[in-house]
C-alpha cells in the first residue's frame, strides 16, 4: 500500500470513530433525560462502570413514541 492510501484509511477510521462517539453521547443524553426515562429507586439498582456508579433508568414509553 502507498503512504497516501494508509493515511486515507487512518483518516477514515478517525472520522468514523468521532461519528460513533457523537452518536453515543447523544443517545446517552437522550436516555438519561427526565422527560424520557426515570431512575429506579433503591440502592441495588445501580451499575458500576469504570469506577463510577450510575443509577439504572427505565424508559417511560416506547422509543417510537418518545421524541
Amino acid at each position: 500500500m502507498s503512504r497516501q492510501r494508509i493515511a486515507f484509511t487512518s483518516a477514515c477510521k478517525v472520522r468514523r470513530r468521532r461519528k460513533i462517539e457523537k452518536y453515543r453521547t447523544s443517545v446517552i443524553e437522550f436516555m438519561s433525560g427526565d422527560d424520557n426515562s426515570r431512575q429506579n429507586p433503591g440502592k441495588k439498582d445501580r451499575l458500576k462502570c469504570k469506577g463510577e456508579t450510575h443509577q439504572t433508568r427505565t424508559l417511560d414509553d416506547y422509543l417510537k413514541k418518545t421524541k
